[in-house]
C-alpha cells in the first residue's frame, strides 16, 4: 500500500500545476496555529502523566503532531529539514547491543563512518528521579545531532544544537518517555525511528505527507505542504534580519542549507522587497548626488 501511495503521489505531482511560492503562508498565522497545537498537547499530556504517570495513545499522538509541526514552521528554532525528522532515532536505540559491546547504530546505509550515531537526539542533565521530593522541575535539557543531512556529502559538518528550554523541550522529554512507546507498542521494542505514524510505522517520505494533511485538519489556515514552511520561515527572517550574514548562516544549517540556497529557492519575495527597499532609498541616492530637486519632489 505504502509502494503504491507513494507512486500515486509522484504521478499526482507531476500532473498538478505547481504552486507559487508567492502563495506562501504568513508565518504569524502558521505560529498560531502551532501554538494551539501545543497548548492543547500540553494539557493533555499533563493530566495523563497527573493520573496514570503515562500517557494515552490519543495523548501521545497530540503530543508528537505539536512536536512536528514547531519543528516544520520553526516555531521554537529554525525549522529543520523533514527528512531528518523522519530519520531522528530514539535515544535507546542509539547503540546496537545485540553483540555485547554496544555497537554505534547508525541507520543510514551509506554512512561508512565506525562511531556514527546517526540523526537522534540526547538527552542530558538531571532527572525527574535525581530529586529527593516530588514536584520539582525537570531540569533535563536536548542536544540534536544530524550528521546525515541534505549538504553532509558535500562535506558540510554535522548539524548540532542544544534544544532551548521551554515547550518544545518539554514536548520532546514527554515523547522520550512515554509518547514513543504508546506510540509503538504495536510492534514490541523494534521501532528506532523517533516519530511515526498513528500506528506505529515509520514515515517514508510519502506517508509523512499524508500524516501532515491530518494534522493540518485542526488548522484555521489552508493546506500547504510541509516544505512550504521552509519558504514562510526563511521569507520573514530575511526580512527582520536584513543583511546580517552570520544570523541568515546559522539559522541556514540548521536547515541543511546554505544561504545561496536561500536565495535562490526559500526567499520569493526577496526582488520585490529590494525593488521597495530602492524606490523607498531613491531620495536619500538623489540626496547624496547633491541634487537638491525642485518643490514639487517633496
Amino acid at each position: 500500500m505504502e509502494t503504491w501511495l507513494g507512486r500515486l503521489e509522484r504521478q499526482l505531482s507531476a500532473s498538478l500545476p505547481k504552486v507559487k511560492k508567492s502563495r506562501i503562508p504568513p508565518l504569524p498565522d502558521l505560529y498560531a496555529w502551532v501554538d494551539g497545537l501545543v497548548l492543547g498537547a500540553e494539557l493533555i499530556t499533563r493530566a495523563d502523566i497527573s493520573v496514570m504517570n503515562s500517557v494515552t495513545h490519543k495523548a501521545a499522538i497530540q503530543n508528537q503532531a505539536a512536536i512536528l509541526a514547531a519543528l516544520t514552521t520553526g516555531r521554537y528554532l529554525p525549522p529543520i529539514r523533514l527528512s531528518v525528522a523522519r530519520t531522528l532515532v530514539h535515544p535507546s536505540f542509539l547503540f546496537n547491543e545485540e553483540s555485547g559491546i554496544g555497537e554505534p547504530n547508525c541507520q543510514d546505509r551509506d554512512c561508512r563512518a565506525s562511531s556514527c550515531l546517526g540523526n537522534h537526539l540526547e538527552v542530558f542533565g538531571v532527572t525527574p528521579s535525581d530529586f529527593e521530593t516530588g514536584g520539582k522541575k525537570d531540569l533535563r535539557r536536548i542536544k540534536f545531532f544530524a550528521p546525515h543531512h541534505k549538504t553532509d556529502r558535500k562535506g558540510f559538518a554535522a548539524i548540532e544544537f542544544e534544544i532551548p528550554s521551554g515547550p518544545l523541550t518539554r514536548m520532546l522529554l514527554v515523547h522520550l518517555d512515554f509518547g514513543h512507546t504508546v506510540i509503538t507498542q504495536s510492534h514490541g521494542d523494534g521501532v528506532m525511528t523517533l516519530f511515526n505514524s498513528r500506528v506505529g510505522n515509520s514515515f517514508s517520505a510519502q506517508t509523512y505527507t499524508h500524516y501532515w494533511a491530518t494534522i493540518m485538519k485542526s488548522a484555521s489556515i489552508p493546506y500547504f505542504p510541509p516544505s512550504l514552511a521552509r519558504t514562510s520561515f526563511v521569507d520573514e527572517y530575511t526580512q527582520t534580519y536584513g543583511e546580517e550574514p552570520a544570523m541568515w548562516e546559522g539559522a541556514a544549517t540548521i536547515m541543511g542549507n546554505t544561504v545561496k540556497t536561500w536565495m535562490e529557492a526559500y526567499n520569493p519575495r526577496k526582488r520585490g522587497r529590494d525593488a521597495q527597499a530602492a524606490v523607498d532609498n531613491h531620495q536619500h541616492f538623489t540626496a547624496s548626488l547633491g541634487y537638491r530637486g525642485s518643490e514639487d519632489d517633496e
